[in-house]
């Protein structure tokens, strides 16, 4: 238990117990190391190159759709 949590722990008893206020202190995230979330954000990077090639494909395939029918249709 850190400093922070030792000086506030009756603040945080008293929260917890109230029942109009026991979803007030929710988990929304978790602390993990530097080099820990360089690897996984290097492990993100990568399967985002990775799996891109045919979404951006379609993606570009159905707006030429849209681009094409928008101007059949103000020609008409």
């Amino acid at each position: 238990m850190n400093e922070f949590e030792k000086q506030n722990a009756e603040v945080f008893a008293m929260v917890h117990d109230n029942p109009r206020r026991s979803g007030v202190l929710t988990e929304i995230g978790y602390i993990v190391p530097m080099k820990q979330a360089q690897s996984y954000a290097a492990y993100e990077a990568a399967q985002a190159r990775k799996g891109g090639g045919i979404g951006s494909l379609i993606l570009a395939a159905a707006g030429l759709l849209v681009t094409v029918t928008a101007t059949v249709l103000a020609l008409v």
